[in-house]
Formats: structure tokens, C-alpha cells, sequence
């Protein structure tokens, strides 16, 4: 696992940290693809990470360059995020 800018803490159960370490290594996958595939995973991974920030330029990013031929992505995210708000623009 990478080191990354900021910290990530999903509970004290050690059982979480192997999820936190396969949400960390796909984040890196998506990194070094093209910044499509970039974009809509670190606007889902970033979400699951507690990042809402992150998650949040990520998804902007997207929506501006590519919201009318990505809206079938973009409408996973959301329902990722389990909100609505945002989604009927």
C-alpha cells in the first residue's frame, strides 16, 4: 500500500483494514489509467474512503468534460453516494 496525503480511518476493527487496503490499491489502479476511468473511480473510491472533498472535484471534473455522454457513470456515483441531490441537472 502507498503512502497517502491524508489519513484514512474506517473503525478500530481490525477486520477493516484489509478493506482499507483494497480501497487504497484500486484508487492507485484507477490513478494510472486514462482520466476518465480516473475520474469515476476516485469520485467513488474517495467517497468510501471518507474524503468527501476529494470524491466531490473528482465528480465535478467529470460533469463538466463529459456529463452528457457520461451520465450513466455519473448516476452510479450518486447511487454509490446513496443521495439524489445533484443527479436531475
Amino acid at each position: 500500500m502507498t503512502e497517502s496525503k491524508s489519513a484514512v480511518f474506517l473503525s478500530y476493527a481490525s477486520e477493516d483494514a484489509e478493506a482499507t487496503r483494497r480501497i487504497c490499491e484500486a484508487l492507485a489502479a484507477y490513478r494510472s489509467t486514462n482520466a476518465v476511468v480516473e475520474s469515476i473511480g476516485t469520485a467513488m473510491a474517495e467517497h468510501t474512503l471518507g474524503h468527501a472533498a476529494e470524491s466531490q472535484r473528482a465528480l465535478d471534473a467529470l460533469i463538466k468534460d463529459h456529463g452528457r455522454s457520461l451520465a450513466y457513470q455519473i448516476a452510479q456515483i450518486y447511487a454509490r453516494r446513496s443521495t439524489l441531490q445533484g443527479l436531475v441537472e
